[in-house]
């Protein structure tokens, strides 16, 4: 097949029972088409042939890739707490079942969560359709004074094959002035694109929009 005319045939196996047919597959490439002009036909003409192409027919994928696209640490100033918000993006071709993230305090390989703690537990984010963002917010917690790091590590437990494995960790810093984060700096692994951010009208993004919880003591 191919972007001009479109050519059909009917192949036909007389004697072959369905039962023998182990399996039937149906694969295709990418491909370019070349156009060439003003060729010469006849021996010895003398022509400049010019030729045109077209792009390459993109190959599609069935492997997901979800990334961290934003981190960030966010202030309630009613409530004087704290809270983390990752933005997870589907940039594969497929739905992306649920699966697992943790956030960490400090270097990741200290193992503790948000709070400081010794990490216990796991977030569940997804399912994520592609193209769609997912936005996963951590508990609440108080920051006093001072400079801060945190980490996001998507599908940290790998249950999810992936094309890209490198755009999963997400770092940020920060610092905290009388309970306002005064500075804040987004790092991510690798990342290869920011995703542009979508309408609120978004079903997954609107859950940022629910009424919060009543503040903790």
């Amino acid at each position: 097949m191919s972007t001009g005319k479109v050519e059909q045939r009917t192949v036909k196996f007389y004697g072959l029972k369905l039962d023998d047919v182990r399996e039937f597959k149906f694969q295709s490439r990418p491909y370019q088409w070349v156009e060439f002009k003003n060729v010469a036909l006849k021996p010895g003409a003398k022509r400049t042939p010019r030729t045109r192409s077209g792009r390459a027919v993109p190959r599609t994928t069935t492997k997901r890739d979800i990334a961290a696209s934003d981190f960030k640490l966010q202030y309630d100033q009613k409530c004087r707490t704290h809270n983390l918000v990752v933005s997870i993006v589907n940039n594969g071709a497929v739905t992306i079942p649920k699966f697992k993230l943790r956030y960490y305090k400090g270097d990741i390989a200290g193992n503790l969560d948000e709070a400081g703690n010794i990490h216990t537990g796991w977030h569940n984010a997804g399912p994520i359709e592609p193209g769609k963002t997912w936005n996963e917010r951590t508990r609440v917690f108080h920051l006093p004074n001072g400079e801060y790091s945190f980490g996001v590590v998507l599908d940290y437990d790998n249950a999810i094959d992936e094309a890209d494995e490198s755009n999963n960790t997400a770092t940020l810093g920060a610092v905290v002035v009388d309970g306002k984060v005064v500075k804040a700096e987004h790092k991510q692994i690798e990342m290869k694109q920011m995703v542009k951010k979508r309408s609120e009208q978004d079903p997954i993004l609107r859950q940022l929009n629910q009424p919060r919880l009543p503040c903790l003591p």
